[in-house]
């Protein structure tokens, strides 16, 4: 095995060894070990001016300016501790940071930006209202799991069927609203229909197994949306399969032929005999 450069960085806080750093690892192909020495009383997590687009949790800003009031933010006279469990398998393709409980990541991020459906395991970026912070969502579940067994079936579109069009604001994803409005409609139902019959592998890593077809989606929605209750439905059933076209052709009725005409035997006039005196 060939012998890996190290390099050693150094220097004071905020003197751009982040920045150096960077240009090093960005090197194409580069295989190079760093080792960094800070000179200083406090460490930040960043240094220099920023422009924020707000909801970041950073635990210690000396050096950086630009935090916006969505930012949860701290300094080194009162860092904050973002409460995170250590980079373990917490389902999914890649190990991820779970939060841990009372983090202030919790629920502490912009719906309105998490662009994405999943967080970094493939489960629902938004579960009850708002995302967390991070890649890791407390509580989630594969989308459209509502009772958190790992597959999406007819015991999760009984949930939802028990809700459908209710609007108070506090349905709950067990109750079937997967978007996070509180409320349990049409978006929740397609969401369910798109990933029925899907499921993820035992020990939620890897891809989900394939989604529903088109047309049992369609069944779904037209089962539940289309009868506007909250009534238990019944599962879709299978597409009904055409029976083969017969290749035996029809025979012909054979005409019987027409019968004789009757023949009519012609009247012989009658003559009758005077007797003559």
């Amino acid at each position: 095995m060939p012998a890996i450069p190290v390099i050693a960085l150094t220097g004071y806080l905020g003197a751009g060894k982040t920045s150096l750093l960077n240009h090093v690892l960005r090197a194409p192909g580069a295989r190079i070990g760093v080792v960094i020495n800070d000179f200083g009383d406090v460490n930040p997590d960043v240094s220099g001016d920023f422009i924020s687009s707000g909801h970041n949790l950073i635990s210690i800003t000396d050096g950086s300016s630009g935090w916006v009031a969505s930012d949860i933010v701290g300094d080194s006279n009162a860092p904050i501790d973002a409460k995170l469990d250590t980079i373990k398998d917490n389902g999914g393709p890649t190990p991820t940071v779970a939060l841990l409980a009372g983090s202030p990541a919790m629920n502490a991020a912009d719906k309105a930006l998490a662009t994405s459906p999943t967080d970094q395991r493939g489960y629902a970026r938004v579960y009850n209202r708002l995302p967390d912070i991070g890649a890791f969502e407390t509580g989630s579940a594969y989308p459209a799991d509502a009772n958190h067994d790992g597959s999406v079936d007819f015991n999760d579109l009984v949930k939802l069927a028990q809700n459908y069009n209710v609007s108070d604001g506090t349905r709950t994803w067990e109750q079937g609203d997967f978007t996070g409005d509180g409320n349990v409609d049409f978006n929740d139902l397609v969401i369910l229909a798109q990933h029925y019959n899907s499921s993820l592998p035992d020990g939620g890593g890897g891809s989900p197994t394939p989604a529903a077809s088109p047309a049992t989606a369609a069944a779904i929605i037209a089962s539940v949306a289309g009868t506007q209750t909250t009534t238990t439905p019944t599962p879709p059933a299978p597409p009904a399969k055409t029976p083969p076209k017969s290749t035996t052709k029809a025979k012909r009725p054979i005409p019987e032929p027409p019968a004789p005409p009757v023949k009519v035997a012609p009247k012989r006039p009658v003559f009758s005999k005077a007797r003559i005196r």
